[in-house]
């Protein structure tokens, strides 16, 4: 993830090589791009790089076709596959008042909030042994709204639009959320303004780190 393949060397055989145009195509456009298929060299002797977008996972297959002068063309395929990083940061949280983070398979359960107040996430991140303090380390905080099992002990997605608590473009808070590193805690705080969600349904609040880990997962309902 965030990396490029290549450059994968490629071999033109043709009368006239240095007339053979190469263009790219991709598969699963929103992983790799077709701007993001780029040639070099000259000749018999090109090669081709591989640029996925930026934070995204999967499998593309990227296809290359050649033209000469004559109108005559060959393809080839493969396939690129992306990877999350592994993490690099170690993540305590979700601290006090919300408990432990779980996994999208089975989050924790923070308990019952008044609507229109707003709930402190907090947490800390650790490269190694030093704290980390960089606000851009948060990529994805969104409350995706579930219905709430007998006990709550689950929150299953309902299909309803999450709520994006930062703002994919800015990276900022949306609404009147708030966002800080608190130096003194070594911990950053998002106040939560819950003033867009609803009493009679449970959400899953969920965070997502630059380094590409696994969401971390908790879930609130209201009162």
């Amino acid at each position: 993830m965030n990396t490029s393949a290549g450059p994968l060397s490629l071999s033109v055989a043709d009368e006239d090589p240095a007339s053979v145009t190469l263009t790219g195509s991709s598969s699963n456009t929103a992983l790799v791009p077709a701007a993001n298929i780029v040639f070099s060299g000259t000749g018999s002797t090109r090669s081709v790089t591989v640029t996925p977008a930026l934070n995204q996972t999967g499998t593309a297959t990227i296809a290359v076709t050649a033209v000469d002068a004559a109108g005559i063309t060959a393809r080839v395929t493969f396939t690129v596959t992306v990877t999350p990083k592994a993490s690099i940061y170690t993540f305590f949280g979700y601290l006090s008042p919300l408990t432990t983070a779980g996994t999208d398979t089975l989050p924790s359960i923070s308990g019952i909030f008044t609507l229109g107040k707003a709930i402190p996430l907090k947490w800390q991140l650790k490269q190694g042994a030093a704290f980390v303090s960089d606000l851009r380390t948060l990529r994805t905080l969104e409350a995706v709204p579930g219905t709430a099992s007998a006990a709550n002990s689950t929150c299953l997605p309902n299909g309803g639009a999450s709520i994006k608590l930062l703002d994919p473009t800015s990276g900022r808070p949306t609404g009147n959320s708030t966002y800080r590193y608190d130096a003194n805690g070594n911990q950053f705080i998002f106040n939560w303004d819950t003033s867009a969600a609803a009493n009679s349904t449970c959400y899953r609040l969920r965070i997502e780190l630059a380094d590409g880990s696994a969401g971390k997962v908790t879930v609130v309902q209201f009162k």
